[in-house]
């Protein structure tokens, strides 16, 4: 570490590191690197929540003054475990305080807890793991080395990725992180991932708004643009009126209709068949029904005649069939009801 840059050496240690997340007391999500220095004596920490980036460096004589520089919560319980567990000796103290810290990010990263506070216009972390904490000065990296710590660290892998995945040819490893990631970004494929992924969705469209305003109907799917047409409605056709009661078709083929109340000229009906005195009256509905009440013979084509003709007609012979009813019950008539009138 050089002033407030970081040397190559530093840049090259973090490449073996993963990054970590962490939410500060505000919410706020800060990602952090560490790496330890080859002979274990120190550490660099560097951080970024993608605005800045920022790094702590310190030499191995200033580690273990840090618990005593500031009054603070977190570090009256380190100042404790220094004071019972570490040795006097400067040099392992500080090989132990590192191991610590090394300890609470790479392996308990979970367990930390992470303050973001400004003391002295300079901004500072504080992690705490169980009874040890730990200060941090953050030192804003320049702008220009941000950009290329960010293209090697953070911006190359993640277009690796992409390219893996999609199965895209990746540049050669000869070429630096940045001209890689350029490389990789300028994929017409990749291109149109990021710009479908960066572009704002387009608002409905008003023939959408007003279609979804009609209610739908109970035969639509729930969620359709739009509602189903409704089902046709089914015309009944007029059932033919029945036909004069017989159990054969007519021999022609029955005659429409006409539509005036006067019903047109035709031969006079034929006289209804008279019944013996032996035989009984059968109603309407058995003669229409039965298909052995007569022969066909017996069988008369329908005459065009109104409705007000058969009525009459009916009434006559049923008028008929009382009077000869009654005769014969006067005379006392036949079978057993007749010779008990007789008898009296």
């Amino acid at each position: 570490m050089l002033g407030s840059l970081l040397i190559e050496e530093d840049d090259n240690s973090f490449l073996s590191s993963q990054w970590l997340g962490k939410k500060d007391q505000h919410g706020k999500t800060h990602l952090f690197k560490y790496s330890n220095s080859p002979d274990g004596r120190s550490f660099v920490l560097i951080t970024t929540d993608l605005q800045s980036i920022r790094f702590h460096a310190p030499s191995p004589e200033d580690i273990p003054a840090v618990p005593w520089e500031v009054d603070h919560p977190f570090l009256l319980t380190t100042q404790d475990l220094i004071r019972e567990q570490f040795s006097d000796e400067p040099m392992e103290q500080v090989e132990g305080l590192v191991e610590k810290i090394r300890v609470m990010t790479e392996e308990r990263w979970d367990e930390v807890q992470l303050l973001i506070e400004v003391e002295d216009e300079v901004k500072v972390a504080y992690m705490r793991m169980d009874d040890f904490a730990w200060r941090f000065t953050l030192n804003e990296l320049p702008s220009g080395q941000s950009i290329s710590f960010l293209t090697r660290h953070l911006l190359h892998p993640l277009t690796v990725l992409i390219a893996t995945d999609r199965s895209i040819p990746l540049p050669p490893s000869s070429l630096t992180p940045a001209e890689s990631s350029s490389r990789l970004i300028s994929d017409p494929e990749i291109m149109r991932a990021i710009r479908r992924a960066t572009s704002k969705p387009k608002p409905p469209s008003h023939a959408r708004s007003s279609s979804q305003q009609i209610p739908s109907s109970s035969n639509g799917i729930e969620g359709s643009p739009t509602p189903r047409k409704p089902p046709p409605k089914r015309v009944r056709k007029a059932t033919p009126t029945p036909q004069s009661s017989s159990s054969m078709p007519p021999s022609s083929p029955p005659k429409l209709r006409p539509t005036s109340s006067i019903p047109p000229e035709s031969s006079p009906p034929p006289p209804p068949p008279a019944y013996s005195s032996s035989q009984h009256p059968k109603s309407k509905i058995d003669q229409s029904s039965s298909p052995s009440a007569g022969s066909a013979m017996d069988f008369k084509p329908p005459t065009q005649r109104t409705k007000r003709e058969r009525e009459q007609e009916e009434e006559e012979l049923f008028e008929k069939r009382k009077k000869d009813l009654q005769k014969k019950m006067d005379k006392g008539g036949v079978g057993k009801l007749g010779r008990r009138r007789l008898a009296r």
